[in-house]
C-alpha cells in the first residue's frame, strides 16, 4: 500500500485512519435481475414452487458493521461499489486492535437478507469476488464466509496459508474489473423466511509496522433453481 505507516500506539489507543477513501457524492445502484428461473415444463407448473428472489439494491440489506469486535475507521471506508458491471459491498475498514493487546479479538462485520425459501428446493447462488493487498502484501488476512439460513456454506480468504478457505481473486486497491465468479449449490430443509449472509473477519492486526487487514468485495448474489419454479405474477 502506498500510504505511509501509522506510527506504533499503545495497545489501547486505535491507530489512526488508514486511507481516504474517495467516493462519489452518491452510488448508482443498478437494479440487477435477482432471480433466474429455469424454463417450465408445459405440465405440472402449479406444483412448481414460486421463485425466490434477494434484493439487488443496498438499501435493502442489513449491515452489522461491526457484528463483534472493533474497527480503526469506524465504519467510514466500507463501501456500495460496482465491480465488472455488479453492484455489491467492500469490506475495507481494519481491526482496531493489535496482536500484543490482551483484549484482542476478532472485528466482525456482515451483510444479511432473506429470501423464501421451500423447503426440498434446490438453490444456486452465484456472486462475483474481488479482492486486494494493496502495495504491503505483508496486511493481514481477511476472510469472507457465505452462510445460509444461519450455517456457513463456504469460506473464502485472502490468505489460504494463513486462514483456510477458497482463494479469493486479488487484484489493485479500487479496481473495477477482474473480479471472479463462484457459485454454491443449497438444498432448503424446511420452508419460510431464509438468511443469506455475507461475513467478513478480520483478525487482529500487526503488532509494528503493517497494521491493516485485507480487503474483500463480493456482489449481490443471483439465485437460479435448477429444479424450476414459477415466476410471481
Amino acid at each position: 500500500m502506498t500510504e505511509e505507516m501509522p506510527d506504533d500506539a499503545e495497545a489501547t489507543t486505535p491507530p489512526p485512519t488508514r486511507r481516504t477513501v474517495v467516493r462519489a457524492a452518491a452510488w448508482s445502484l443498478p437494479v440487477i435481475a435477482a432471480a433466474v428461473a429455469t424454463p417450465l415444463t408445459a405440465a405440472s407448473t402449479a406444483a412448481l414452487p414460486a421463485c425466490a428472489f434477494l434484493p439487488a439494491t443496498s438499501a435493502a440489506w442489513a449491515l452489522e458493521d461491526p457484528r463483534s469486535g472493533r474497527n480503526q475507521d469506524a465504519g467510514a471506508n466500507n463501501s456500495w461499489r460496482t465491480v465488472d458491471g455488479r453492484l455489491g459491498y467492500r469490506q475495507y475498514n481494519d481491526n482496531f486492535y493489535r496482536v500484543t493487546n490482551a483484549a484482542a479479538v476478532d472485528y466482525v462485520s456482515a451483510i444479511t437478507a432473506n429470501f423464501d425459501a421451500v423447503a426440498g428446493v434446490t438453490y444456486v447462488f452465484t456472486f462475483s469476488l474481488l479482492g486486494n493487498l494493496a502495495a504491503a502484501t505483508t496486511q493481514v488476512v481477511t476472510t469472507m464466509d457465505v452462510a445460509v439460513g444461519g450455517i456457513r456454506q463456504q469460506r473464502f480468504s485472502t490468505k489460504p496459508a494463513q486462514s483456510a478457505g477458497t482463494q479469493v481473486p486479488i487484484g489493485p486497491v479500487n479496481a473495477t474489473t477482474g473480479s471472479q465468479q463462484f457459485s454454491l449449490t443449497w438444498i432448503a430443509p424446511s420452508s419460510g423466511p431464509t438468511t443469506f449472509e455475507y461475513i467478513w473477519t478480520m483478525p487482529p492486526v500487526a503488532a509494528t509496522g503493517i497494521t491493516y487487514n485485507d480487503d474483500i468485495w463480493v456482489s449481490l448474489p443471483l439465485i437460479s433453481q435448477p429444479d424450476g419454479c414459477v415466476p410471481s405474477a
